[in-house]
């Protein structure tokens, strides 16, 4: 009786055998697409505070460029040579200065905007538009600002200058930074 037993205690061992390597493939499976979902969690989330982080860089640039006070320290270590300037002379070494700085941090946010293209598509690009349009925006006013010839100044300087909280460029910029912002926070979940 037991002989004939055998094919049957044979037969069970297999089904056991084959269910727990099943299991096994089934853990491996669900523990691989868990690590998949932690490294591109973890990579969002890495993309998405370097956006952030430069487009704060950016605004930063814009409130120093923007910031009507130039102190004399500026002005002097500007200078290319010693010798006297006319004020349009200063002002124009300052605000090429202040360009360049603020030309740096868009360089990089457009660094942080490709790989987030890369990753999520163009939406990533598209939501940066608005603050791109206000990098353009200040390169045409400030390049009208520095030039001697223009007259009427008013629209000029309330772009070129941060006159505080009910600027409207100030606004503008602040609101394409918070639509970034909004943005970014499904990625930082």
């Amino acid at each position: 009786m037991l002989y004939s037993m055998c094919p049957l205690f044979e037969l069970i061992k297999d089904v056991i055998t084959t269910g727990i390597a099943l299991f096994a493939v089934y853990v491996a499976y669900a523990g691989l697409n868990t690590w998949k979902a932690q490294m591109k969690g973890k990579t969002d989330y890495e993309i998405a505070r370097r956006y952030l982080l430069a487009t704060y860089k950016v605004r930063d640039g814009f409130k120093i460029l923007r910031n009507p006070f130039i102190p004399i320290g500026e002005i002097e270590k500007n200078k290319i040579e010693r010798k006297t300037y006319t004020r349009n002379e200063e002002k124009r070494i300052v605000y090429n200065e202040r360009w360049k700085d603020l030309l740096a941090v868009v360089t990089i946010l457009n660094v942080e905007i490709l790989e987030a293209e890369v990753s999520w598509g163009s939406e990533a690009r598209k939501v940066s538009e608005k603050l791109d349009k206000c990098v353009r925006e200040i390169y045409e006013k400030l390049h009208l600002f520095l030039n001697e010839d223009v007259k009427n100044t008013e629209d000029i300087d309330l772009t070129i200058y941060d006159t505080g909280e009910n600027n409207l460029f100030t606004i503008k910029i602040e609101k394409s930074i918070k639509e970034i912002e909004d943005y970014l926070r499904r990625h930082v979940k």
